[in-house]
């Protein structure tokens, strides 16, 4: 997954900048990705940040994007990756992610 290629990236450069899919780290490019079965198109990834769009709606029938961003482990020696979710996927509950999935404020999830 993209995710995980990400989190290779954040490994092997001890940083999540420069993890991009247009460097030459691992991460694929938005066309060669296989999207998975709720996401119709990788926009980009940016320094670890995945930019996306979901097959998910807003009531009126527009996309709704998602932005998976990476963090650093809150425990002694930051070697976890924590991910926060944002985009409009979090503006509206019934329609995309609640705030279990991490769509709260600086709320971020394992």
């Amino acid at each position: 997954s993209i995710k995980t290629e990400v989190s290779m990236c954040i490994m092997d450069t001890g940083k999540k900048e420069g993890c991009n899919h247009e460097s030459n780290n691992g991460i694929s490019k938005p066309n060669d990705v296989n999207k998975g079965f709720n996401v119709t198109e990788l926009k980009e990834v940016k320094d670890g940040t995945i930019k996306a769009v979901s097959k998910a709606t807003s009531r009126s029938g527009d996309p709704l994007t998602i932005e998976i961003t990476p963090n650093e482990g809150k425990d002694s020696n930051k070697s976890n990756i924590y991910w926060q979710i944002s985009g409009s996927i979090c503006d509206d509950p019934r329609r995309g992610l609640n705030e279990n999935a991490g769509c709260v404020g600086n709320k971020v999830t394992p």
